[in-house]
Formats: structure tokens, sequence, C-alpha cells
């Protein structure tokens, strides 16, 4: 059998007010051809699990369509989109495939297409037809609409937040599509999606309230055979869309009712626990006080409203202004600021200068702080990611390029 493998992954914050373009995806990953499976092949990441599987049975024969990956930010323009679903389209009538392998986020938004990877799925059934097989992957974040369920013939979410077992999610839809294509299972989907919206530090996999819900997802899987896949989602929430949120979805093997009854009961356990995704967070000035008051050890303050893995700029100045009203004597910042790095490189190591630094973006992330500056140290902005066992592990030994740098 041969199964086309494509990659459209983006996670769209709908309040970034820059787009993301063909330029930045090609910065982070675009690919066709055989460079798609070279890219991903050593690391941990749902191409490379499908691959694990491709090796595995000789029966398959991967064919790779196109490859469209990039950080977290601002909607995806129309242009790139239209480019990607035409590709994928292409591919599934002219290459001969038997079925379409689909590594998704979920929770991409373009300028005309809130549910994005509902509408790609909509273009392909429309050239393709029902009984083509098509399978995806979905971020735990994905925001998983009614059209995206009714459109794939099924989909397996990452199980961990942080996100640590893509490969297997990957081997476990590449083992999904070849079942479907030697019509050895019928898969069929529960889906609920209550009124739920939860912010990410909420949704820790291994902690409450997240956890029993994961874990009776695991129950439901692994002891009752007639269950292909218990899928819950965490959702994201600052994609504004009307499919924001938690869902869950189990699909079963010619078993409609028994799916939907166990999606429902996954989907009431949060909703059930719901005030308990209310998170307890302090107020900037507290945290710092807090911190200036701890005897020893290391205190992290994190901005959750600047949270770069979600999408927004990074030049949050909210706690750098409180630190430095507070006369913290011994703390170190860090702001995505290329303007002031610049102005850095150009003065030169060791420099004195007036820098204006953060709050340039947009107007949620507070103001621009003025600092007076001694440069302390320059870099090119080059490294390369060296744990395989973080959060980002699906791109483990990748080489980033974070522009030029400066410490001050």
């Amino acid at each position: 059998m041969r199964i086309g493998v494509a990659q459209f992954f983006h996670e769209s914050n709908s309040f970034c007010p820059s787009m993301t373009t063909e330029e930045h995806f090609r910065a982070d990953a675009y690919l066709t051809g055989d460079n798609l499976f070279d890219r991903w092949r050593d690391t941990d990441s749902e191409i490379a699990g499908i691959l694990d599987v491709a090796g595995e049975d000789l029966d398959i024969e991967l064919v790779p369509v196109i490859g469209a990956w990039s950080w977290p930010s601002g909607p995806v323009t129309d242009v790139v989109y239209v480019k990607v679903a035409r590709a994928i389209i292409s591919a599934c009538l002219e290459d001969r495939l038997d079925g379409l392998l689909l590594c998704l986020h979920g929770a991409a938004v373009t300028e005309t297409h809130l549910d994005a990877e509902g509408d790609l799925l909509d273009a392909i059934r429309h050239r393709v037809g029902r009984d083509f097989p098509i399978v995806a992957t979905l971020d735990f974040h994905a925001n998983v609409s009614p059209r995206m369920v009714e459109l794939l013939d099924g989909f397996v979410g990452y199980k961990t937040y942080p996100h640590v077992d893509y490969r297997e999610r990957g081997q476990d839809a590449c083992r999904m599509i070849a079942s479907i294509a030697r019509e050895e299972i019928a898969p069929t989907i529960g889906y609920s999606h209550p009124p739920l919206l939860f912010v990410p530090q909420r949704q820790w996999t291994a902690y409450d309230p997240m956890l029993p819900i994961m874990q009776r997802a695991h129950e439901i899987e692994q002891h009752d055979d007639r269950v292909l896949v218990a899928n819950v989602f965490g959702g994201f929430c600052y994609s504004d869309t009307p499919y924001a949120g938690f869902s869950t979805s189990v699909i079963t093997n010619n078993n409609p009712d028994l799916a939907q009854y166990y999606a429902d009961e996954l989907a009431q356990m949060a909703w059930d626990n719901r005030q308990k995704f209310v998170p307890e967070l302090l107020y900037v000035t507290d945290a710092v006080t807090q911190a200036v008051k701890a005897s020893d050890g290391l205190t992290v303050l994190v901005d959750i409203g600047d949270n770069i893995g979600g999408g927004t700029p990074g030049d949050g100045t909210g706690a750098l202004q409180a630190v430095l009203a507070s006369g913290l004597p011994r703390c170190v910042a860090v702001i995505n600021d290329p303007e002031a790095a610049l102005e850095c490189h150009r003065a030169g190591a060791g420099a004195r200068l007036n820098l204006s630094i953060g709050g340039k973006v947009d107007h949620f992330h507070g103001e621009t702080v003025s600092v007076s500056a001694q440069g302390v140290g320059l870099s090119d902005g080059i490294f390369q990611l060296e744990d395989p066992h973080s959060h980002l592990a699906s791109i483990a030994g990748t080489r980033i390029d974070m522009g030029a740098s400066a410490t001050v």
C-alpha cells in the first residue's frame, strides 16, 4: 500500500498582530520530497514514528508529500496555507496513493479560516471522496472541531503535556491507517466538546486535575479491546475560534455507541472538576516580593501572559518593571527585542548605551522600559537543541537561529 505523508503544523495565536508567512515556515521547516523524511528521521517526532512502523511493515510504502512546520505565532497567511493544501491534494490525485497520513496541530488559524485543519480536510475530501483513508496525529492542544471529526477516518492525539510522546503517536497513526487500508478495522468516532476553556498551566497531564482524566483514558484503551484510541485534548485557549477548548474523542472498531459513551464519560470528568482547572496566580508585584524574601535557591518568575510557546512576542515587560522597582540585587531577564540586540551589536562588546527594551510588538505585554546598560556579551544566537527528553523532544538535535543576541 502507498501511504502519503504530509505535515501542516502550526499553533496560531489569534491575538498576535503579525501574520505567519511562508518565509517563517521556510525558516523553520518547509520541505518536499525526501527532504521531509530526512529532516525528521532522527528526531522523536510523529514522522519518525511513522517511519519506524513502515520500516517494520514491508507492505507499507511511504510517499513524502510536503511538510510545513513553524513555531507558534500569529495566524497563517492564506498564501502558504493554499500552497500546502494544493500540494497535498495533487499528491492524492496523481501519486496513486492508497491513503494519507497527516501530521497536524489542530489549532491552526489562517486569514480567512478559523478552522484551518477542518477546511483542509474538507478540500481534500472534495477531491478524493469518502472511501480514501485519512488518519492524522494531533497536538494535545488541538481545538478539535466537528468537521475534523467528520472528515477524518481516525486520529491520534498526544497523551502528554509537556509533550514527550510525539514518536509513539506517529507509530499509532501509521498502524491505524495500515489496518484501515487492509480492511481489518472500521473506525467509528465518539466526540464531546463541553464548554470548557482551560489555560495551559492547568493542563499538565502528570498532575491533577488533568491526571485522572488521562488515567481513565488509558484504562479505556487498555481494558476494552473494542477501543482503538481514547483521545483527550486540553485545547488551545489563545486560538480565538468557536472550537477552542477541551474535547474528547474515542475511536472504536465499528461501535459508534460505545465510542460516544466513553467520549461523554471523559468529558463529564472534566466538567465535574471544572473548578479545579482555575489557576491560582500571583500578581507580579507579589511574586517579586516573594522572590526578594527567598533565602536560597533559584526563583523563576514566569509571565504566563507572554508565553512564547503559545505564540506571543516574548517582549513582555511586566516582570522586568517589577524587578527593577524592587531593587532585587541579582536577576536575569530574557526579552525578545531584535532592535535592542542589534543596537548592542552596533555599539560593540562592553559598550555603555541607553536602551529601550520590550513592549514593542503589541499593547498586551507592557510598556517599553528605558535602561542605562553596560554591554556584557554578544552572540549570533545560533545553538543546537540537545535535550531529547524535553518538551521540544521532536526537534532535539535541531540547529536554532535566534538572531543577533546580546547580554547587558
